[in-house]
């Protein structure tokens, strides 16, 4: 029977947090699902931690990457089910319910589906604590969409794959690349649902929430390449007064 959801779970030495993050997987029930562990050749007791979950439907693949997003591909590839979740090693799923919920309420042509992810352990004031994910055209000028606030189908996933050469900002590309292909349809025809659910509890003291000009400067590459050099020149100031802002 082909699962119904795959979550794939990027790490390289997460050993401290990736065993909370499996057993919120373990704990979801009505609905068929698989966890693909795609590591990064940790030296830390990570592979040792995952083999604990006897669990056939836990799979552990370590290899060396270019990156997270890298990492996310191979899982992508991998998947066998139909809709693909993506988390952290120090995120848990918010409810054990969370993927019957959701799979409750979509529809044939959704493409992704929008949630609710509560941030927690950030030190910067400009974190919010909850980030609801939508669609709409305020992701020209930033990424309106948490990446552990979407549930991905697979099969367009597929076709738009992450792109590699971006190291914080990959899904923000892919989000805005959806956006602009279906974005023009009318509301009910749009594909993708937007729900109140609440997805996850993710840890936001990563490198996405250190606010660096590694960070901004993918958010104008990416601009620049998606929407032409007039949004790019209308929006260069505005990243750089939130990025003095935010330091």
């Amino acid at each position: 029977m082909r699962m119904q959801v795959s979550v794939i779970i990027p790490v390289k030495n997460g050993a401290a947090t990736i065993g909370r993050a499996i057993q919120s997987v373990i704990d979801q029930h009505g609905v068929d699902w698989e966890l693909l562990v795609m590591d990064g050749l940790s030296d830390d007791q990570t592979e040792e931690i995952v083999s604990t979950f006897h669990d056939p439907r836990i799979h552990f693949l370590s290899q060396k990457d270019a990156g997270v997003y890298s990492a996310m591909n191979r899982g992508i590839l991998k998947a066998t089910g139909e809709w693909i979740y993506i988390m952290g090693a120090d995120d848990v799923l918010a409810t054990a319910d969370l993927f019957a919920s959701i799979l409750t309420q979509t529809r044939e042509n959704d493409i992704l589906v929008l949630g609710r992810v509560e941030n927690v352990g950030s030190p910067s004031q400009w974190v919010r604590k909850q980030h609801r994910s939508f669609f709409g055209w305020p992701i020209l000028f930033r990424n309106t969409v948490h990446q552990q606030g979407a549930l991905y189908r697979r099969s367009w996933l597929l076709k738009q794959l992450f792109q590699e050469e971006y190291r914080v900002l990959a899904d923000y590309d892919t989000h805005l690349q959806a956006y602009l292909q279906f974005g023009w349809k009318s509301k009910s025809l749009r594909p993708w649902l937007t729900t109140d659910l609440l997805f996850a509890r993710c840890d936001a003291s990563g490198i996405s929430k250190q606010f660096t000009w590694s960070l901004y400067r993918e958010e104008l590459k990416i601009r620049r390449r998606r929407l032409g050099i007039f949004i790019w020149l209308f929006s260069l100031p505005i990243v750089c007064v939130k990025y003095l802002l935010k330091r």
